[in-house]
């Protein structure tokens, strides 16, 4: 509401004449200051899950492939990898809703950046149960670089996660 009250005041200024050397600046689409995309899945009904990350040793991490596209400007995903046009700084952030299948276990969520795991952007949880994990952090990226989000067991036995919801969004910060 408060927003809205702002614009509706900064509308009644200009057309007043009271900030005629005011300059609004515009991004235009696609320009580089305007790159973002957003991968996201559910499950079909809240007790489903959309996809099963099978991991099958210990601290090496898989990667989530089922990730659709959501709102794209110039970010395009294929596969759950989100591939960035133009070199920069992004502001990466992740959101899952998963369970272990079994017992549970020591887990971790990390972004990568083609092979390189992203320290940064790591979250580590114990769960037995349903558990919300999330991330935010900024990587820098080159002009093509993938992203993927991947997880991964440090506890023996493995134990796998069903993912129910999920999504990450990324936005070009700057240069």
């Amino acid at each position: 509401m408060r927003t809205a009250v702002s614009v509706v005041v900064l509308l009644l200024l200009l057309v007043a004449g009271c900030s005629s050397n005011v300059v609004v600046p515009a991004v235009p689409a696609g320009s580089p200051d305007s790159y973002y995309g957003e991968g996201w899945n559910k499950g079909a009904h809240p007790l489903s899950h959309f996809e099963y990350i099978n991991l099958v040793t210990t601290d090496v991490y898989v990667r989530t492939k089922n990730l659709t596209n959501g709102s794209m400007n110039g970010i395009h995903i294929i596969d759950g990898n989100m591939t960035v046009p133009v070199e920069g700084d992004y502001l990466l952030n992740a959101y899952f809703i998963l369970e272990p299948v079994g017992a549970g276990g020591d887990y971790g969520m990390k972004a990568w950046v083609g092979e390189t795991g992203q320290e940064q952007c790591y979250s580590h949880f114990k769960t037995n149960s349903l558990i919300e994990v999330s991330t935010s952090c900024i990587v820098r990226m080159n002009a093509n670089d993938m992203l993927t989000m991947r997880f991964d067991d440090h506890a023996t036995p493995v134990v796998d996660l069903k993912l129910y919801a999920g999504n990450v969004a990324l936005v070009r910060i700057g240069s």
